[in-house]
Order: C-alpha cells, then structure tokens, then sequence
C-alpha cells in the first residue's frame, strides 16, 4: 500500500544499519555452550543462587545476596538474611524440597521462594499446586507464613496459574511478588558487577550472563536502534499514521493467521490419514492472539490444539499453552494400546522424548529455538512471524506433519499414514 512507502524505505535502511553491527558482535556466550538458554534449573537457578550464596566460591559473602534484597525495600530486609542459607548450592546441587531457589534463615526465621519459570508451565500435581506445596513445604521448616516471601520469576514478569496457587487462590496469600528478569534480574547484575571490578573472570562471567538474560527476553536492542525507529515513524503525519494503522491491526492479523494455521493443520493432517476428533475454539484462539486481556482466563482456554486419531488404540494432538512452543503430546489416556505405552516408556528413558507429571508424553517441533513456533508471541523469533506468510506456513504445516509421520511410522510400525 502507498501510505506504508516511506515508512518501510526508513525501515529498511534502520534494519540494514543495525544489522550490520549486531553481525559484528562477540558470539560465544559459554552459558548457550553448555546448556539449552532456557534451561531454568541446570542454568539460571543453579548460577542465579550461586551469587546469592553467601558461602559460594565468588568469596565476596553476602555482597551480591544484600543488592539482591536491597531491589525489595518494602518487602525484605537484610538484618533478616545475616544466617542466610541458599539452595541450591555450589557443592551440592540439589534442591531443597524441588524449590528452584530457596533463601532460608533459621535464626530469624525468615525465608524466600524463587520459582523459576521461563517457558515451562507450572508442575502441579493432582492433589495440590506447585507454589501451594512450596508454600507448605518451608512452614514445615519452623517458618512462620509471614515470614514467606514468594517471588515468581519470569522472562516478563507473568502470573502463575490458578492451579499452581492451589487453596491458597491468590499471590497475596503466600506474600507473592511476580518478577521478571527483564527487570529486576538485569538491575541486580548490574549492582553486582560493582563488586567484581577487579575480579575479572566473575565480571565477565556476569556480563555473559546478562547478554544471555538480553537475548532471551529481546532486550538485546539498543537504545539507538530504538531511537532511530521512533524518530522513523515520526518524520511525517504520513509515517505515523501508517505506524499507528499497522499497530492498531496487527492483533488481528495475528488472530486470523492462527485461525488459518489451525484449519489449514487440520486439513494437512487428514490428508494423511488421521481422524480430527476436536480443533481449537475461536474464544481460544483470542486468546493466544489477544494474552494480556486474558491472564485469568479458564485453563481450558489458556490451552488447546488439534486433537486427532492415528489407529484406533492412538490419539495424538498438536498442542500450545501460554508462552510454549508448539508441541506434540499424547496421554496415557490416549493410549489404548500397552504395546504404545511400553514404547513411549523407553523413548521417555532414552531421552527421545519427554514426560509430564500431567502423565503426558511430549515432544517440541523442530530441534532448533528459533524455527519453533510460538502461537502466543509473534515476536518471539521469525519463524513464528513468518507464518503469517500463506506459503511460508503451508510449509511449516507440511514439515510439522511430517514429523508427526515420521515418529509414528520409525518407532510405532503404523504404515496407513502418508
């Protein structure tokens, strides 16, 4: 369309220049070498409370555990933590009670919970949730409730689940505080770096760490690339109504593209032979298009996705919850068959494949992050903002389908799919 012209022409030339440069920064990011980016237990939990562990191999005591209460002036105080321990620990990483970080004062009595989430939903069990069991796992230790303080730790500062709140309904109630990395984790790194001036291999470190928290949650962009597109938009009333017109639409754009993908899907997979048996609601597609309006949004609208049968003893569906990529999954429900559940069973022991204490088994499409697709989140990399593109997602579709062909046909022996 002429209106968008000089807005994508000044665009364009925006994207070329700081393209250029961010081609040319450091790459090597030893946290991304060791582990998955988003792995939140072996990476961000562990070497998050390694800092705060005053008695960690940093030797620099209750310095970066301080900074850290000091980001909560209202709520904590650090007379409170000056017996602090912190799990889990350099030496021994398990965790205390499954809690991802626990800083814990059994002199003063005083304790705080570090749930840990960065793409995973939260592990509720049948009986009670995941921050309910927290909650009454640290009382248990001679901690006061009032003495609790719950951080719930997110890329973007996100609320848990209803269920993982279990009796006690609100964060309120556990004295919860909902936290991003975006933000408060960034902000104690940088106190931190005060300390390790002259301790070179802990300043890089922390520094790594911070570009691998900015990547994560696109941070990454510096302020003059921010600038030079606000002042791009801003050349003429021309280019500011065409921002303001993409801007305006653009959630509804998303909404019909994964409308579309959602049909087109459907009609991929009975090409190849299976049963649809349930396709995603428009109420729930709003959702995934339309989040923010949503956070307390029923679970059976917060999930969905195909639903579809391979024999007669497999049901299959291609799934998405909140801010996941998207995923295969079956349940032990669906599998009539103890021939299939034997094999899931050794998949799950040999790594292959994953699975939940929602006794499902499950595997992410494609092996890569950034071809992955995350319906909620059209920002989260390209591949997901490509779809939009009809030919670029009749091929995704098409490869998402054939991988679903491919495990049935290698590790289930089932020849009547295409």
């Amino acid at each position: 369309m002429e209106m968008f012209k000089d807005l994508f022409k000044e665009l364009e030339l925006i994207y070329k220049k700081f393209d250029f440069e961010k081609s040319k920064d450091e790459k090597f990011n030893i946290f991304s070498v060791l582990y998955k980016y988003h792995d939140e237990k072996r990476l961000h939990s562990r070497f998050i409370a390694a800092l705060l562990d005053p008695f960690a191999s940093h030797n620099l005591s209750y310095s970066f555990l301080n900074e850290f209460i000091a980001q909560f002036p209202q709520i904590l105080k650090t007379d409170n933590f000056k017996n602090a321990v912190v799990f889990p620990q350099e030496w021994n990483k398990k965790e205390n009670e499954n809690i991802d970080i626990l800083v814990i004062d059994k002199k003063t009595q005083f304790a705080i919970i570090i749930e840990n989430k960065i793409y995973a939903g939260d592990s509720n069990s049948d009986e009670r949730g995941q921050l309910e069991t927290y909650f009454n796992s640290v009382q248990k230790m001679n901690i006061p409730k009032e003495n609790i303080t719950t951080f719930y730790l997110t890329l973007n500062g996100k609320e848990p689940s209803d269920e993982s709140l279990g009796k006690y309904k609100t964060l309120d109630n556990i004295n919860g505080h909902c936290i991003s990395y975006s933000e408060k984790i960034i902000i104690w790194l940088n106190e931190c770096l005060k300390y390790v001036v002259d301790k070179p291999f802990i300043r890089e470190t922390i520094f790594q760490y911070k570009n691998l928290i900015n990547k994560m949650t696109e941070n990454n962009t510096e302020i003059d690339e921010r600038l030079a597109i606000r002042d791009a938009i801003s050349i003429n009333e021309q280019t500011l109504t065409s921002a303001k017109y993409l801007i305006d639409n653009f959630k509804h754009i998303k909404w019909h593209t994964v409308y579309d993908f959602w049909n087109e899907l459907a009609v991929c997979l009975q090409e190849n032979n299976y049963k649809i048996i349930d396709l995603p609601t428009k109420e729930q597609i709003t959702y995934m298009t339309h989040y923010a309006s949503y956070k307390k949004a029923d679970k059976n609208i917060k999930e969905c996705g195909i639903i579809f049968e391979v024999n007669s003893e497999l049901i299959i569906s291609i799934w998405t919850y909140g801010e996941h990529y998207l995923y295969w999954r079956t349940n032990v429900n669906y599998v009539k068959s103890e021939k299939y559940r034997k094999i899931l069973t050794e998949l799950t022991d040999k790594g292959v494949i994953e699975y939940s204490t929602y006794h499902n088994w499950w595997q992410y499409f494609f092996e890569n992050d950034n071809d992955r697709i995350m319906l909620s989140n059209f920002s989260r990399n390209q591949a997901t903002f490509n779809i939009i593109n009809r030919e670029i997602r009749q091929i995704t579709i098409k490869q998402i389908v054939q991988q679903i062909n491919t495990f049935i046909k290698e590790y289930f022996e089932i020849d009547n799919v295409k």
